[in-house]
């Protein structure tokens, strides 16, 4: 299908706001869930959605989608509100990866899950316009509509992503974080990486049962996390926590950032214990800003699941070690049983060096 999938996340609620801010400051690959009911989606999209537990339709599968965030008027009264798309934002490109109805009737809801990727290049050129064009006789009526294609150059190239990323924070109106009730948000801005390795920035897996993305990891290696926050204007004072499990990690359960100019970086060491098990957790990115010039905060709060795996190289040595130890001690008892048995210091004399050498290695990579 030569068509893309556009959603809008609008200014109607804090959540969906809270939705655009995630979808922006998440690093590539990363998993977001959007939900609306059928009346508000386009009939080309409803036709092609099928019912929970089948498989995606292969027409919408990997469908190439826009995030965007969307500011709404009420054109009518606070009693019987008419909202009028005002301004469209594309914050992010995506891949669908998953798409379901629970029914058929307008109340009934469709799920899409999407996985984040580019970002776009806002050049002084007008996105609404560049919307409405795709969109066409869909544009300000439906939240979730397949429409045309937007251009390649429109499409930041992935070495570009952060200077993209700024210039996005920087064309959007701060004023549009804005309920139609007039109560007005200030949002954190925050450009997340994501988990490297060395020089390696980490992929995110996708795991199929849950629709969720998350980190895999080797247990007792280092990674490395890091993002950097950007403002419009100077900010007040505010924090940047990473919080995890102490029980599953070495490094500090939290690790906290305070703030106070426009723009910052940092990366923090994330390093797990040595497990017993393959071992499910998560660690949480949050910002703390608080109420400033009459406008509420709108933090960002993103949960990143991990999966940690345990070396079994590592494993395989400590068994080496260990079966070289317990066969060189049945050795010894043996040949003081057997008395005429002249030979028994060829194996121990192979299997204590063993045992020396790979309870060397195995207590050098553990640490």
């Amino acid at each position: 299908m030569n068509k893309y999938l556009y959603t809008m996340s609008s200014n109607a609620t804090k959540e969906y706001m809270s939705d655009i801010l995630e979808a922006l400051s998440s690093p590539k690959g990363c998993v977001h869930h959007y939900r609306y009911q059928l009346k508000y989606i386009d009939e080309e999209l409803k036709n092609n959605l099928r019912y929970k537990g089948k498989s995606i339709n292969e027409n919408i599968k990997n469908i190439r989608t826009v995030i965007c965030f969307l500011y709404q008027v009420n054109k009518g009264t606070e009693e019987k509100p008419t909202m009028e798309w005002d301004s469209v934002y594309p914050v992010r490109m995506g891949k669908l990866v998953e798409a379901y109805k629970t029914g058929d009737s307008d109340r009934d809801i469709a799920h899409i899950y999407f996985k984040v990727d580019d970002y776009l290049v806002y050049d002084g050129n007008s996105y609404t316009e560049i919307i409405k064009n795709a969109l066409k006789e869909k544009y300000n009526k439906s939240y979730a509509s397949l429409g045309n294609p937007i251009e390649k150059r429109y499409i930041a190239k992935t070495n570009e992503s952060k200077q993209a990323f700024h210039k996005t924070c920087e064309s959007i109106d701060i004023e549009h974080f804005q309920l139609p009730s007039g109560e007005k948000y200030l949002p954190v801005f925050t450009f997340i990486e994501g988990l490297s390795s060395g020089n390696t920035i980490k992929d995110l897996k996708y795991d199929k049962l849950t629709r969720t993305s998350y980190y895999r990891m080797s247990e007792g290696s280092r990674y490395v996390f890091s993002f950097s926050t950007y403002f419009k204007k100077q900010p007040p004072e505010f924090s940047i926590e990473l919080t995890n499990s102490k029980d599953v990690f070495v490094t500090p359960e939290k690790y906290e950032l305070n703030i106070s100019s426009r723009y910052d970086e940092e990366s923090w060491s994330l390093v797990s214990r040595i497990l017993n098990q393959d071992t499910w957790s998560n660690f949480k990115f949050e910002s703390n800003l608080d109420n400033i010039e009459g406008k509420k905060p709108l933090n960002i709060n993103i949960t990143f699941p991990v999966l940690i795996k345990r070396k079994m190289q590592y494993r395989t040595i400590e068994i080496i070690s260990d079966v070289s130890y317990g066969s060189g001690i049945i050795t010894l008892l043996i040949s003081r049983v057997m008395l005429e048995w002249s030979w028994w210091y060829i194996p121990v004399a192979i299997l204590f060096p063993i045992w020396a050498i790979t309870k060397g290695i195995a207590r050098w990579w553990r640490g």
